[in-house]
């Protein structure tokens, strides 16, 4: 037992430390407020409770873990939350001098202040490293039967401590998926049994718990431009008549055809939408690009409709045309679901080539992270 709570302690310490391992990638991280819950299974380590020179074991089953927190995230991909986690573990199993049958169960409530650092990976997935300290009531509810079948049965309110390592998945622009394991632990509680008095001069509250959540991100104001819709101007024809010329010597002038004026070249209209660094999902705001395009391509006389997408200069070239392909496939594919039948919509990724804001490498431009929509007449 010794030994474990070494091991959970050395783990804590660092996963602290792992707090200040500098990231090394370059994806946007979700900032601003968030809230958050969870589910999940927690296991109780076996307890030695000690009463002067008795000691009885006390094993549990594994329990329930409900978690809800409140945090914020910041740009630089740190991320303070304050946490309320319940956890419950019936008693299976009491041994040692004068341990009666196993009866009652172990509760604690626990009030976490939490950092967390997310480690971007230019995905979907992200991986974090957190570390929290606080306090919790640990109840003993009629548990155990020890020390000549007593129970313990107060709640006492210890200092408590967790480390945390787990991963986060987007779900869309303001969910995520969560998932983690926690080492958690209190200094050593004393109880006290329900009948004489007894008081432990030694106990152990250690937990290990692996949970699911979802989180909802309520974001920032951020500026980012006002997709829209462009149609060039043809350029401009001068008709210049030609002039009624004389013939010298006859009677009657010579009539000179009117020059017609060729028609003007068909403008494609090419409608733009943006995106967030790093992202793929369609805002509202594209979203009503995207609908006004579909809307133009029903009126009819379009033959195609071309998307391309693009990027900014941040990140690899590799990477950033693999980006602009998926922005690309974005756009399609709400198309599609908009009735436009996909055979008719060509894509391609121009990667960071093609800005529309001439920028030096490695600089994030919110105008170059964008999709054209190109109805081709």
């Amino acid at each position: 037992m010794k030994t474990n709570n070494v091991i959970g302690k050395l783990a804590a310490a660092a996963l602290v430390a792992a707090l200040f391992i500098p990231g090394s990638a370059q994806a946007y991280p979700k900032q601003g407020w968030y809230i958050g819950a969870g589910a999940g299974v927690n296991f109780l380590q076996d307890n030695d409770a000690k009463i002067g020179a008795t000691t009885n074991r006390i094993e549990a089953d594994p329990g329930l873990l409900l978690d809800g927190s409140v945090g914020f995230g910041f740009e630089n991909q740190f991320r303070p939350e304050f946490e309320i986690a319940y956890r419950r573990n019936t008693v299976d199993k009491v041994s040692g001098a004068g341990a009666g049958t196993p009866t009652g169960n172990f509760d604690s409530v626990a009030f976490m202040g939490n950092l967390f650092y997310d480690f971007q990976t230019q995905s979907g997935v992200t991986p974090y490293l957190g570390a929290g300290i606080g306090g919790a009531f640990i109840g003993a509810n009629n548990a155990g039967r020890v020390f000549g079948g007593n129970l313990f049965n107060n709640q006492p309110f210890e200092f408590a401590y967790q480390g945390i390592a787990g991963l986060s998945y987007e779900l869309s622009e303001r969910w995520d998926l969560t998932a983690d394991y926690r080492y958690f632990a209190t200094v050593d509680p004393e109880y006290k049994t329900a009948v004489g008095g007894f008081k432990t001069n030694e106990a152990e509250y250690r937990n290990h718990t692996f949970l699911l959540g979802l989180r909802y991100v309520f974001g920032i104001e951020r500026e980012v431009p006002t997709p829209v819709m462009m149609r060039t101007q043809p350029r401009a024809v001068t008709v210049v008549p030609a002039q009624q010329m004389m013939m010298i010597q006859q009677p009657q002038p010579m009539m000179v055809q009117q020059q017609v004026p060729p028609p003007p070249p068909v403008v494609p209209e090419t409608y733009i939408v943006f995106f967030d660094f790093d992202k793929t999902y369609l805002t509202a705001e594209a979203k009503d690009t995207i609908n006004r395009a579909a809307d133009a391509f029903r009126r009819g006389g379009v033959a195609r409709v071309q998307v391309t997408g693009h990027t900014d200069t941040r990140g690899s070239t590799r990477y950033n045309k693999r980006l602009s392909d998926r922005r690309a496939a974005m756009v399609q594919g709400y198309m599609v679901s908009l009735g436009i039948p996909r055979d008719e919509i060509t894509t391609r990724g121009a990667g960071e080539n093609e800005l529309m804001v001439p920028t030096a490498n490695n600089v994030r431009e919110a105008k170059n992270r964008r999709a054209e929509i190109v109805l081709v007449q």
